[in-house]
């Protein structure tokens, strides 16, 4: 009894994190969609049109363009990652660049949360803030699926600081 007293402790204590934490989370990833889904736009129409060898300078521009995108990286259908991640110059600064490490292109993400609300065809998805691996700061991935100038389904994925 008292090991299945201290669990349900534990789990309305969790329960209670969650209900203070959901509020500010919803209003935090609605001011994304309002006002950061131009760049996944922007971004996807760029790569629609675009051969697979000029993606990383696609990319690249992205995150060079001060419009709020940390990292941007392409997935196929698979969840394989077929862009190297391109990460914004100040984003990963100092002991960061030697805790994490962004993902290469041939990395399987096929488990990530931005990933598979789109393999179960969902068409866009912005995950809660987590902490990026790429540059160690609090962060959202924002992922849309477009069809490459191939016919192919493709995967973006931008990520945009959370803090």
């Amino acid at each position: 009894e008292a090991t299945a007293a201290s669990a349900l402790a534990q789990a309305q204590l969790l329960l209670e994190r969650y209900r203070r934490r959901k509020p500010e989370s919803c209003r935090f990833r609605q001011g994304i969609r309002l006002g950061q889904m131009a760049i996944i736009d922007t971004i996807c129409a760029k790569l629609s049109s675009a051969m697979a060898a000029s993606y990383d300078q696609i990319l690249q521009d992205a995150v060079k363009g001060g419009e709020g995108a940390e990292c941007a990286y392409c997935l196929d259908s698979r969840g394989i990652q077929i862009t190297s991640t391109h990460v914004r110059a100040n984003a990963a600064a100092g002991y960061r660049r030697i805790l994490f490490r962004p993902a290469e292109a041939g990395a399987d993400l096929s488990a990530k949360e931005y990933y598979l609300p789109l393999e179960a065809g969902l068409e866009r998805y912005i995950t809660e803030p987590y902490l990026s691996q790429a540059t160690g700061r609090k962060c959202i991935t924002m992922s849309s699926a477009f069809r490459a100038s191939d016919g192919q389904r493709r995967i973006l994925c931008v990520d945009i600081s959370a803090i």
